[in-house]
């Protein structure tokens, strides 16, 4: 029945919106569920409050629910990827501001609302054996807590239309959207790559590398590092509902062992698991033994050495963590980095030498007159300064383009060019450019005032979306979120 609930003609949109926070009306990631109070540790403190497990559980869980009604049979696909977790903090904190500004839903309001979700209708009418049964075995979730969830994304929603009520958009900028999303360019170009020129560099002396050391010692600054000791049940290759199920399950029977213990690799023996050990790694380098992972990563900081942390749950599986070591940052002697500083030292001269090829080229370029400017040759400057020649297809702003990569600075530069005419040097992040735009197509006016209409209405959504997303940024750093544990890990949200 999850089919019924999908919606492929805004899953795009949704999904963009989802990114930054926002959904469209009554879509908004999940709203609350009634609060109860606790009377064990809290879950974190937003704005001073302190939030009760209890009460981040049911937004967790009201953020999966609204999460299924968004995606339907496809969020089991994408649930790893949508970090609910993060969603369901945020939720607390945009309810949160409802209540102080007194924003009321009737109840009128939200049996209107669930009575219009076709998902829950028959025959175009309403029809309480399909909700109940809805609510039982798709979303396990009883009746009340759910309409309860609704009164509240209602709330969200009436915040976001006080929010952004007053905010219109102007013709400049309907058709500036219009062309960001149509126009095309077509160029060629010269480029100077630092890599290409890395044999070039004379062999540098160790007198060199040192002096440049100690006047950038900085720049090799160690950054905070970590030893974790872990166990870890990974899901299976390929592994279907059920068996993601047993292992969630699993993970949450073994985690009261590891509470219990005050050594991780005690806790695991117990629990017939391996207990490894990391060694050291920094915030910015992949985990050793288990890769990248944002959810570890992101509960590094706030543990203390020997101090067992909750189960994290990643899209591989389960991993049981106890943090070993932690060094502080600090400033290497020279000879612990002197590899990485002749690198540093071979990269900027790499760097110079491709800035003085191009320099020169273009030296030369300027020296012509008009009309040797419009038919100068690419290959052949590219053969004289040791350059290289290339061209591309026609591309649009932000698409990618082979051995250039993003385009929106190359856009950004031939956009103001004539057909024919050269740009200046433009330094990327991969070298240095000269571009000379040989086609661009504009957009079809007659095709633009046809979609304006249709398109006025989606670049007010999205600067709508934009100053909420601001709003919330703001509500974000003033609320000064303090959380107690890692949240994925206390209430794990498995398939029903």
């Amino acid at each position: 029945m999850l089919k019924h609930l999908h919606n492929k003609k805004i899953q795009k949109r949704i999904w963009i919106i989802m990114a930054i926070l926002i959904l469209p009306a009554f879509m908004f990631w999940g709203a609350g569920s009634a609060m109860r109070s606790s009377k064990e540790q809290g879950a974190g403190i937003i704005a001073g409050k302190e939030i009760s497990l209890l009460e981040y559980q049911d937004a967790l869980r009201a953020t999966r629910n609204q999460a299924l009604l968004i995606w339907g049979d496809e969020f089991f696909k994408l649930e790893k990827q949508m970090n609910l977790e993060a969603q369901a903090w945020d939720r607390l904190l945009l309810l949160e501001e409802a209540g102080k500004r007194k924003i009321k839903v009737s109840d009128g309001e939200v049996s209107d609302l669930i009575q219009s979700y076709p998902f829950f209708q028959k025959n175009s009418k309403f029809d309480m054996a399909i909700y109940e049964r809805l609510l039982k075995f798709m979303f396990g979730t009883p009746v009340r807590i759910f309409e309860e969830q609704i009164r509240k994304n209602i709330a969200v929603h009436k915040l976001y239309q006080s929010i952004t009520s007053g905010i219109a958009v102007s013709d400049e900028e309907i058709k500036n959207e219009y062309k960001k999303d149509n126009e095309e360019a077509r160029v060629e170009y010269l480029n100077a790559l630092p890599q290409d020129y890395a044999e070039g560099v004379a062999p540098l002396e160790d007198k060199e590398i040192e002096d440049y050391f100690k006047n950038n010692s900085l720049e090799f600054k160690k950054p905070e590092s970590f030893n974790l000791e872990y166990a870890e049940i990974l899901y299976p290759q390929d592994a279907k509902a059920s068996e993601t199920n047993d292992i969630d399950n699993k993970a949450k029977n073994i985690f009261p062992k590891l509470r219990n213990n005050k050594e991780l690799s005690a806790a695991a023996r117990q629990a017939s698991l391996e207990a490894k050990q990391t060694s050291f790694f920094t915030l910015n380098e992949p985990i050793p033994g288990i890769g990248w992972s944002p959810e570890i990563i992101d509960m590094l900081t706030k543990l203390k050495p020997n101090q067992p942390a909750v189960p994290v749950h990643t899209a591989k599986g389960w991993y049981f963590l106890q943090l070993k070591e932690k060094k502080a940052p600090y400033v290497p002697g020279f000879g612990e980095v002197k590899e990485q500083v002749r690198e540093k030292l071979i990269q900027l001269k790499s760097k110079q030498l491709a800035k003085e090829k191009i320099e020169t080229a273009f030296t030369k370029i300027k020296d012509m007159d008009k009309e040797e400017l419009k038919s100068v040759d690419f290959d052949k400057l590219a053969r004289e300064f040791n350059l290289k020649p290339g061209q591309t297809e026609f591309f649009k702003r932000a698409s990618y383009i082979p051995g250039i990569g993003i385009s929106d600075k190359f856009f950004d530069i031939v956009s103001s060019l004539k057909v024919g005419e050269l740009s200046i040097i433009l330094e990327t992040e991969q070298g240095f450019y000269i571009v000379r735009l040989k086609e661009w197509k504009g957009i079809d006016e007659a095709q633009y005032l046809k979609e304006k209409e249709k398109l006025s209405s989606r670049v007010l959504e999205l600067k709508k979306q934009g100053v909420f997303a601001a709003f919330l940024e703001q509500l974000q750093k003033e609320a000064r979120l303090q959380l107690n544990f890692t949240p994925q890990a206390e209430y794990p949200l498995s398939k029903k």
